[in-house]
């Protein structure tokens, strides 16, 4: 863990994190720590030596080698934000250390934040949490099956229902059998190809997994030890105890901070939910801070596409009223389009 994060973050009040954390200069020095934990370097040139620029509201830090200039926030999810840097403290606090997970009109009233700027910051929060869950694997002993998400509707219930979101799950014991590490993930149905494409992710090849006698298990073979025994839900064995007490958890918890959530969105829900293995490992509020200060390439590059691609509509638009019709117009600027992405890759480094 890193040494400038406090081990003991998941476990303050709220008084005692805005203590800590209650205005932009600690906000900026604990930042400042974070992302250079042995001084200042230049990203550009390496260079050590800096000069600080005030005036802004955040101060920037000028390279004396290159004349390079860059802030904290700069690579980060709160780059380019008009929001202080306290509200992004106690969102990442809230989102971290609430039992029953945080919604964007919960937070709205904690931050004093619009309803649209409170699901931004927890949606930003969820993706850098998602990029960050990829490092974690699960191993040795494993627990897994499936969970279906979504409201009561008619029709056919359980595998194969249309009406449900199907979620692998997939849970890490240790030598006690207690609950360790918890990976769940969105599927499209529950064939082995896609069961073992979601234990490739995220469990070690070699590991043992425990199943029910679901035939699709059968493919997990290929690569893992394979336990695989029907279930008895009502039988005093307490073979998959801990993984369907997970599930049963996460189903309530979502239910009654969320009210129900549409396939769309449910991973990025998923990934920062309160069983998740960041939480049940701890310090969740250390590994969120610590998240939050690597740029989210991806979803950067998502936004700038589609700013591309309106103003692509808008030149294309004006084309066609100058004499030539839309289609053609459009056909016109594919090439410009595929140019300016292409330009801009590097920038994301994608």
């Amino acid at each position: 863990m890193n040494k400038y994060i406090d081990p003991r973050a998941n476990t303050y009040s709220l008084f005692e994190f805005q203590s800590k954390y209650g205005t932009e200069q600690d906000c900026e020095q604990a930042l400042f720590r974070l992302k250079w934990p042995d001084g200042f370097v230049c990203p550009k040139c390496g260079e050590r030596h800096f000069t600080i620029i005030h005036g802004r509201r955040l101060p920037l830090y000028q390279c004396t080698a290159c004349r390079h200039q860059t802030s904290v926030i700069t690579g980060t999810i709160m780059e380019n934000t008009k929001l202080p840097l306290a509200k992004w403290f106690l969102a990442l606090y809230f989102a971290a250390t609430n039992k029953d997970g945080i919604s964007a009109m919960a937070l709205t009233k904690y931050i004093d934040t619009t309803l649209k700027t409170a699901w931004i910051l927890l949606h930003k929060i969820r993706s850098a949490m998602g990029e960050r869950e990829n490092i974690y694997y699960l191993g040795g002993s494993v627990e897994m099956d499936e969970a279906f998400f979504g409201g009561k509707a008619e029709g056919k219930r359980g595998r194969g229902s249309e009406n449900k979101a199907e979620v692998a799950v997939a849970l890490q014991l240790d030598v006690r059998g207690r609950p360790q590490l918890l990976k769940m993930q969105v599927i499209p149905n529950a064939k082995g190809e896609a069961l073992l494409a979601f234990a490739e992710r995220n469990i070690m090849e070699g590991s043992t997994i425990h199943s029910d006698a679901f035939r699709s298990y059968g493919a997990l073979s290929k690569k893992y030890c394979c336990d695989m025994q029907k279930y008895e839900p009502k039988s005093k064995d307490e073979r998959l105890k801990w993984l369907h007490v997970m599930i049963s958890n996460i189903k309530a918890n979502i239910e009654g901070a969320y009210h129900g959530l549409g396939k769309r969105y449910l991973q990025c829900y998923l990934v920062l939910h309160p069983a998740s293995s960041q939480t049940i490992t701890g310090y969740s509020l250390a590994n969120l801070v610590r998240a939050s200060c690597v740029l989210n390439c991806h979803l950067i590059f998502t936004l700038s596409a589609l700013r591309l691609t309106v103003h692509i509509r808008t030149c294309c638009l004006k084309l066609s009223k100058s004499g030539h019709g839309f289609p053609n117009a459009w056909r016109l600027m594919i090439p410009i389009s595929i140019s300016a992405m292409s330009s801009q890759l590097p920038c994301f480094g994608v």
